[in-house]
C-alpha cells in the first residue's frame, strides 16, 4: 500500500500533518480540549525505516492527567479517532487501540467534537472494579467452601432447612450431621454475614476540580467541589484508605485502586 501522508514536527516529534490538521479542525469548536503528541514505536515493521505511528491524546483542560481519546492519520490517508465511551469501534495495527477511521476529515473532526468528553462512574467502574469485586468475590467463595467442607458439600436449599433445624432444638444420633449443625451453629453469625456477601458501596473519583461518585447499581453520578463535600460516612473511609496500600481490600472500609479511584463500602 502507498504511504499517502506527509511527516512533519510537533511540540519536537515527527508526525503525520493529517493528525495536525485534524487536530486544528478540533479546536475550532472545542477549545476545551488539549492534545498531547504520544510516540508510537513500530516494533513489528519488517522496513529498513520503521513506519510513524505517532498520534495525539487529547484531554479535557481542567484535567491534563486522563487522557479521554486520541487522534491520528493512518498510512493510507485516512484519519481516526478514539474516545474512552467509544462502542463497536476497529481493531487496526496502526493505532494504539480501537479506532473510529475515515478517509474525510470533517467527518472523523465531528465524531471527535461530538464525544470526546469526561467518562462518568460507569466507565470507571468498568475499567478499574476488578480489585475490588474479586476481594468481595473471595470473601463470598471462601465462606461458602468452608460450608460445603463442612456439610458433605450439602446445596443452598438444604442448608436453609438446616438451620431451620438447629432453631428448632432438633437433635440426632447421627454423628455427621451432628457436625455440620454444630459447624453452621458456631459459625452462623459469619455465614450470615458472607455467605451472599453483596455489600453496599460508592465509587469515587476525585478529579483536579470534582469529585464524582455514584452509589452501587445507581443511575446517575453525583458531582461535587472536592471531597469536604463527601457525605461524611465515605470521607472518613477515603481517609483510611489514604494510609493503606493501594489494592489492599479493608474489611468493611473498601479499597483504593489508584491515588484518584476509590471503592467506599457503605
Amino acid at each position: 500500500m502507498t504511504d499517502k501522508f506527509i511527516l512533519t514536527t510537533y511540540e519536537g516529534m515527527e508526525i503525520k500533518q493529517g493528525a495536525i490538521d485534524l487536530m486544528e479542525l478540533i479546536k475550532k469548536k472545542r477549545s476545551d480540549l488539549v492534545f498531547k503528541p504520544k510516540e508510537r514505536k513500530d516494533d513489528h515493521s519488517t522496513r529498513s525505516t520503521p513506519r510513524n505511528f505517532n498520534y495525539l491524546e487529547v484531554y479535557q483542560s481542567d484535567d491534563t492527567d486522563f487522557a479521554i481519546g486520541f487522534i491520528g492519520q493512518l498510512q493510507d490517508g485516512e484519519y481516526f479517532v478514539n474516545y474512552v465511551s467509544m462502542e463497536n469501534g476497529r481493531w487496526c495495527y496502526e493505532a494504539p487501540d480501537y479506532i473510529r477511521r475515515s478517509k474525510n476529515i470533517k467527518t472523523t473532526a465531528s465524531i471527535a467534537i461530538k464525544n470526546f468528553k469526561t467518562p462518568d462512574m460507569k466507565y470507571i467502574q468498568d475499567k478499574y472494579f476488578y480489585s475490588f469485586g474479586s476481594a468481595i468475590n473471595e470473601k463470598r467463595n471462601t465462606i461458602n467452601s468452608m460450608i460445603y467442607r463442612n456439610t458433605e458439600n450439602a446445596p443452598d436449599y438444604l442448608i436453609d432447612e438446616m438451620f431451620k433445624l438447629i432453631d428448632g432444638g432438633y437433635q440426632t444420633d447421627n454423628q455427621k450431621l451432628t457436625q455440620s449443625l454444630n459447624f453452621l451453629k458456631q459459625e452462623r453469625e459469619t455465614i450470615a454475614k458472607y455467605r451472599n456477601f453483596d455489600p453496599e458501596w460508592y465509587g469515587v473519583w476525585v478529579r483536579p476540580n470534582k469529585v464524582i461518585y455514584r452509589k452501587k447499581k445507581g443511575d446517575e453520578d453525583t458531582i461535587v467541589t472536592d471531597r469536604s463535600q463527601l457525605p461524611e460516612s465515605i470521607s472518613d473511609k477515603m481517609a483510611v484508605l489514604d494510609i493503606m496500600t493501594e489494592k489492599d481490600y479493608i474489611e468493611d472500609i473498601g479499597l483504593k485502586e489508584k491515588d484518584n479511584v476509590y471503592w467506599v463500602m457503605v
